[in-house]
């Protein structure tokens, strides 16, 4: 059984700098991220800026759902994961800049929190060069952990029941543009 799925140069290169400059322009749409299960405590657990679906980033949010659903059948079965044949795709944006972090959580339990995500994805997204470092997803799988570099344009699936963390990210600048941003979220049955 594989653990994640990616694909790389998703959008190419024209789109992926289009989309950064959108997500830059909507820059004060962001709000503080919040964490369901650890609400008490979430900026101990998690520090970031998310956006939910703003209209400035609709035709991303298209191309991203039309691409995940081109692949759709095929992640589900390398990650033996069951399809559904009516699914939503939920979809965020994020922006990690210099200190922010997710600590180790699932994005689903069998406990009933989110129990009809079927997969997360995250694509990444950055300036070039890039003006970060850290910000690394960590896959807690089979007692190893399962270091994924966030690169440029790429997208990664697995499932929302494994652990997972993404490291401290690194931004000495601490500008908003120069942060490590993804189109993250889940595809979820009706």
């Amino acid at each position: 059984m594989e653990w994640y799925v990616q694909y790389f140069d998703l959008f190419g290169q024209d789109e992926n700098q289009r989309l950064l400059e959108r997500t830059i322009v909507i820059k004060e749409q962001f709000e503080n991220a919040q964490v369901v299960d650890y609400s008490d405590d979430y900026p101990d657990w998690r520090r970031a800026q998310v956006s939910f679906r703003d209209y400035a980033l609709n035709e991303f949010y298209a191309l991203l759902s039309k691409n995940i659903s081109e692949n759709y059948a095929q992640v589900c079965e390398r990650l033996s994961v069951e399809t559904f044949s009516a699914y939503d795709v939920e979809i965020q944006v994020t922006a990690h800049n210099d200190g922010d972090f997710f600590k180790q959580h699932r994005d689903a339990s069998d406990d009933g929190i989110n129990n009809n995500r079927v997969l997360t994805f995250a694509y990444y997204f950055h300036k070039t060069p890039k003006f970060f470092s850290g910000g690394e997803l960590v896959i807690f799988a089979d007692d190893q952990a399962i270091l994924i570099e966030p690169s440029n344009d790429m997208i990664i699936f697995f499932n929302p029941k494994t652990l997972h963390e993404v490291k401290m990210v690194h931004c000495p600048e601490k500008k908003f543009e120069y942060s490590r941003f993804t189109l993250n979220g889940w595809i979820k049955n009706k």
